[in-house]
């Protein structure tokens, strides 16, 4: 694994970022933005993956480009409530318009948040910043302390794993490992060189279990504080319904989710395969 490889990772997703991030605010097309936030994340991931020997804390994105990451959260998962909720609540969208109203202008204002940043944003600088974290080279031992961090990070929310906040950095560690796992499999066409579970398949289908579940604790977001309390008493009364019966149902996937991760198989210890 040698510096040309690592550089050629960086090269990709940088680049993706930077040809989807241009073509996005012309549509702002979900897949768009859906492929940003992948492309955002298989990166970080990386590059959390080849610092973790270093010393002290490195910043691995820079705030200008998080804050366009969360613009892009933001406009993603707005765009999908919009479009779920006729549906999960069984009438016209017209019935609540001073909902509808907040929402969709919450959501241009995502939209030119993500635009505005852009505007100003220089991914060759960024690219170039990333490449400076490169280690010499990429060495199992790199990658061993890397995975062993992950682990041991899983085990101890396993402990507690019952709440939103721990369900959602059990996910972000998940993704990490997964994310890295494929850049081997997918861009370098190689093993994933170390090991420390039974089935790949586990680890990825319960990340997906739980990017459910944070869909449903953001759908509730959306009908509670400041998407509700100005509105009027009929739409903020039939809304609080919906809610209710949406929190009854977030209880009943959590616990499911809950039962899923429990039999989650990981080994303490880091093998090489």
């Amino acid at each position: 694994m040698d510096l040309f490889s690592q550089e050629k990772i960086v090269e990709k997703y940088s680049g993706q970022l930077q040809k989807l991030a241009a073509r996005i605010p012309g549509y702002f097309k979900e897949k768009d933005i859906h492929d940003w936030r992948v492309a955002y994340k298989k990166l970080r991931a990386f590059l959390r993956m080849i610092t973790v020997m270093v010393n002290g804390h490195v910043p691995l994105m820079t705030k200008d480009i998080r804050k366009m990451y969360a613009a892009a959260g933001e406009t993603r998962q707005l765009s999908l409530y919009l479009s779920v909720f006729e549906s999960n609540v069984g009438a016209p969208i017209e019935s609540y318009p001073a909902y509808t109203g907040t929402l969709n202008k919450q959501l241009f204002a995502a939209k030119e948040n993500f635009t505005r940043r852009l505007d100003v944003f220089s991914f060759e600088n960024e690219m170039a910043r990333w490449n400076v974290m490169l280690p010499g080279y990429l060495t199992s031992d790199i990658i061993k302390t890397f995975l062993q961090k992950k682990i041991t990070a899983i085990g101890l929310i396993l402990l507690v794993a019952d709440n939103d906040e721990t369900l959602h950095a059990l996910r972000k560690h998940l993704k990490d490992i997964i994310y890295n796992y494929k850049i081997f499999s997918t861009d370098w066409g190689i093993p994933f060189p170390v090991k420390a579970w039974d089935n790949e398949k586990v680890l990825i289908d319960i990340a997906e279990e739980l990017g459910d579940y944070n869909d449903r604790c953001f759908a509730i977001t959306y009908l509670e504080g400041n998407y509700t309390d100005l509105l009027p008493e009929n739409e903020k009364y039939e809304l609080s319904k919906i809610r209710e019966h949406l929190l009854a149902e977030k209880q009943q996937y959590q616990q499911k989710v809950i039962r899923q991760i429990k039999q989650l198989s990981l080994s303490k210890i880091v093998k090489e395969i």
